[in-house]
């Protein structure tokens, strides 16, 4: 569901996750942000510190738009696919045309474990693929703590064979 707003109707939104759209007067949009609470992240833009805004851009606020999610994660890459779609001039980060990345187990005798992007040509096919993340770095910090527990390689080079001769 999507729904717009005023900035004197913050009192009116939802607790949900969720993304939301700021346009200014003339209905240029300015920023697209993620929530996991509407209500309280969209609010906090209004609460001056030392005298100022959070961000430079609020005065030029007029209308605000939100989108509610059933998740954190469909926010985020909702947020991501959007502001790759519309470029809001706000918007420092995500304006890139990279895709996500994911995680994926190739499909060989030893599989290796890699943070790889879909549109990437890879030497071995993959078995199974887990994602997406918004980030690199994302996707390694969640590998670096599953590595703790389950060791895995992390190299697509097929493991030389018990027959093979390295005499040729």
């Amino acid at each position: 569901m999507t729904t717009n707003f005023t900035p004197k109707q913050l009192s009116k939104l939802p607790r949900t996750s969720g993304i939301y759209y700021y346009y200014d007067a003339t209905g240029k949009l300015l920023y697209i942000g993620k929530a996991v609470n509407l209500k309280r992240r969209v609010s906090s833009y209004w609460q001056k510190k030392n005298g100022a805004y959070p961000r430079e851009f609020v005065p030029d606020i007029a209308t605000l738009k939100i989108q509610e999610t059933d998740s954190v994660i469909k926010a985020l890459i909702l947020e991501a696919n959007e502001i790759h779609l519309h470029q809001p001039p706000h918007n420092r980060d995500l304006k890139d045309d990279k895709t996500f990345v994911t995680i994926g187990i190739t499909k060989e005798i030893f599989p290796a474990v890699i943070v790889m992007r879909p549109t990437q040509k890879l030497l071995v096919p993959l078995k199974r693929q887990f994602g997406p993340y918004p980030s690199t770095d994302q996707a390694k910090t969640a590998l670096q703590i599953i590595r703790r527990i389950f060791p895995f390689r992390t190299t697509c080079k097929i493991p030389l064979s018990p027959f093979h001769s390295s005499s040729g």
